[in-house]
């Protein structure tokens, strides 16, 4: 599953897509494609999202992308 360590602390700290999003500058369409694996972070998102949101955890941990398996 795509950025599972993501999406798991995003939650437990009631962080939303539509923040993220004007975090980001994106739309939130274009937040949940990338949390869905449709879509890819780039390196400027996630040290941006780490260093708001979480910087006490490894950037890998946080965006790691893990794929499904068959």
């Amino acid at each position: 599953m795509p950025y599972l360590n993501l999406k798991t602390e995003l939650k437990k700290t009631n962080i939303t897509n539509e923040e993220i999003a004007h975090v980001l500058r994106l739309r939130t369409e274009d937040v949940l494609d990338k949390l869905e694996g449709s879509g890819r972070f780039t390196i400027g998102e996630a040290m941006l999202l780490k260093k708001r949101y979480f910087p006490r955890m490894p950037l890998e941990y946080l965006f790691v992308h893990t794929a499904s398996k068959p």
